[in-house]
């Protein structure tokens, strides 16, 4: 074995580690790559030709592995925590004055809010969307909670 083909090694189970720690799909692709021209470099390929493998496998795999893995994987795919909370109900604790922040709870948590218009305490709104650490909400057909 040469020198590259250690190098090779080294790369495939580096970025295999990194993928390893951030499950994101990033990194495996290169790892695919590096063990491509690990392959080639047991031949005797010279360098260029190794790295030009290492290159169009990458490319390759990303370009064709990539959807199908995220498609089977569903990466990306599932509601967060605060996606799940657009379309439920909330109550307003603290008063919103028109496109000033107020409070309101959902599910037992108070949460700053705002909304295109006036909310008393008490008052039954509906999420519509969600800004960071903000909720922006709307009357809701039920007032009065």
């Amino acid at each position: 074995m040469t020198l590259w083909s250690y190098i090779w090694i080294g790369v495939f189970i580096l970025a295999l580690i990194i993928e390893g720690a951030t499950m994101q799909l990033v990194t495996v692709w290169f790892a695919l790559g590096a063990l491509a021209a690990y392959l080639i470099s047991l031949v005797g390929a010279p360098v260029w030709l190794q790295v030009v493998v290492f290159i169009i496998a990458t490319v390759l795999m990303l370009i064709f592995l990539f959807p199908l893995a995220r498609k089977r994987l569903k990466v990306g795919q599932y509601k967060t925590n605060v996606d799940s909370l657009i379309g439920k109900d909330a109550v307003i604790s603290e008063a919103i004055t028109f496109n000033e922040i107020g409070a309101a709870s959902v599910n037992g948590v108070i949460w700053s809010a705002t909304g295109e218009g006036a909310y008393e305490v008490g008052e039954r709104v509906t999420i519509i969307e969600v800004r960071g650490n903000r909720l922006i909400v709307k009357k809701s057909s039920g007032n009065k909670g």
